[in-house]
């Protein structure tokens, strides 16, 4: 199953209680709502998704959940693209800032300033942070820009 390739081979993973392996319900349901609409074979769509190359990837939406306690935006998805608009913010506060928390699977928060959002969370910054720590390959394949790393 080609879905089972992905989430062995680039932990797309799905937070889903019922899904214990977390494969491969989330994977399958992401391609009908994202790729069938647009036409994608389930080859492209797993083309599409397994394509780290960063040349013009942007920030294309983010679900957040705004936490009372910290007053911030916790962000619990996000997905990047090659179109060219803003980013898309579902949920969250809208005078909030934003965290990641738990990059990769560590021990520390990652914020981001709300009206930087685009610019500080691009691609290089998420391949580097998250991605590459637990699947070095994509590095060694698809080599980050260092001048897109957020210094914080």
């Amino acid at each position: 199953m080609l879905s089972r390739w992905i989430y062995r081979s680039i932990n797309w993973f799905s937070f889903l209680s019922f899904e214990p392996s977390g494969c491969c319900y989330y994977q399958t349901r992401a391609y009908m709502k994202f790729g069938q609409p647009k036409g994608f074979s389930p080859d492209y769509y797993i083309y599409k998704i397994s394509d780290f190359d960063s040349a013009a990837k942007s920030l294309r939406v983010v679900k957040a959940r705004f936490d009372h306690q910290l007053c911030v935006n916790s962000i619990v998805e996000i997905s990047f693209g090659t179109e060219k608009s803003e980013v898309t913010i579902i949920g969250g506060h809208p005078n909030a800032n934003f965290i990641l928390p738990s990059v990769p699977m560590g021990y520390y928060v990652t914020s981001f300033e709300r009206a930087r959002l685009k610019e500080e969370l691009n691609f290089d910054w998420f391949k580097f942070n998250v991605v590459c720590p637990v699947q070095k390959w994509i590095c060694n394949k698809y080599p980050v820009n260092s001048t897109n790393l957020k210094l914080s």
